[in-house]
């Protein structure tokens, strides 16, 4: 094993000592999940073995069971919320640490089981927050041949995209954060061979369609709507919350994201969007973004010629 890969291993080791440390915590969520692990770890300890990847799959299976007992199988509804955290939480650690080939050979059978961690009713935050962590390093794991689709899966890799990019426009802080982190990380980390759509080009497609559709909401609204307050607040977060994900994904450097810019310039220029530009100006989203998003170049100079 190269120096490299025993660093690695060490890293996960150190976590997960650190979270059994907590098997006293006052915190409730922290207890639960060290009592979880060391209750998987006392269960698994007669099948330990030198090959670390099997015991990652020994993790993996004991978690994804416990997530299975959460989980109502008829309803894909969370039955127990504290269980379906835990495993999730401690799924999301292992997962980052798992052979790529394991991932990718399981990727179906696990985002099925992890969908309801983030759609079902009961899912909270930090659930969530957990489910897209786990989803993050499945997506990452996957081939070209699994973003293209050639092995007819039922569930595609670019449906965990789109699951998250949603998310990233989500109006709860940490979710949002949670899911603009996995985008980015997703796009640092392709498919080695290039495919035929690459999966930097779903994510701009997603962008573009987001702000069409701000655009064409503003387009429609009446002299009355646009003077209401809440309509102001509304499409104001919602504005900072798509020119969030745009930097986000821009700032990866994908020559297929450079179009962004072109839209988001065609479309502040275009007549549909003039009689909104005032509008606009009087959010102050657009001074707002010259301080926030200055890796966007774009428009930091359409706001020196404009304000």
């Amino acid at each position: 094993m190269d120096q490299d890969k025993v660093a690695f291993l060490l890293e996960l080791e150190d976590k997960l000592a650190k979270i059994r440390s907590q098997v006293n915590s006052k915190l409730e969520n922290q207890k639960h999940i060290a009592i979880i692990l060391t209750a998987v770890e006392e269960n698994i300890a007669g099948q330990a073995t030198n090959d670390v990847s099997k015991n990652i799959v020994n993790y993996i299976i004991s978690f994804m069971s416990l997530l299975d007992q959460a989980v109502d199988p008829s309803t894909h509804e969370i039955k127990d919320i504290q269980l379906a955290s835990s495993s999730t939480y401690l799924l999301d650690l292992i997962f980052h640490y798992s052979p790529k080939v394991l991932l990718r050979s399981k990727f179906s059978e696990i985002l099925t089981k992890i969908a309801p961690c983030i759609t079902a009713e009961k899912a909270n935050a930090p659930l969530i927050r957990a489910a897209i962590g786990c989803l993050e390093s499945l997506l990452i794991a996957q081939d070209a041949q699994a973003w293209n689709n050639t092995y007819d899966l039922n569930v595609t890799p670019k449906r965990g995209l789109q699951g998250i990019l949603e998310l990233s426009l989500d109006v709860r802080p940490k979710v949002r954060k949670r899911a603009l982190d996995a985008v980015h990380a997703v796009l640092l980390n392709p498919p080695v061979a290039p495919t035929a759509e690459h999966v930097a080009v779903f994510v701009a497609d997603f962008c573009d369609k987001q702000l069409a559709g701000i655009l064409n909401d503003l387009s429609n609204l009446s002299n009355k709507q646009l003077k209401a307050q809440k309509t102001k607040e509304d499409i104001n977060a919602s504005v900072m919350r798509s020119l969030r994900l745009i930097t986000s994904v821009v700032s990866t450097g994908h020559g297929h994201l450079h179009r962004l810019s072109l839209f988001v310039m065609y479309y502040w220029e275009s007549p549909k969007a003039q009689s909104n530009i005032s509008f606009l100006h009087h959010l102050n989203v657009l001074k707002a973004c010259s301080k926030q998003w200055q890796k966007l170049p774009f428009l930091l100079d359409w706001l020196k010629i404009n304000t």
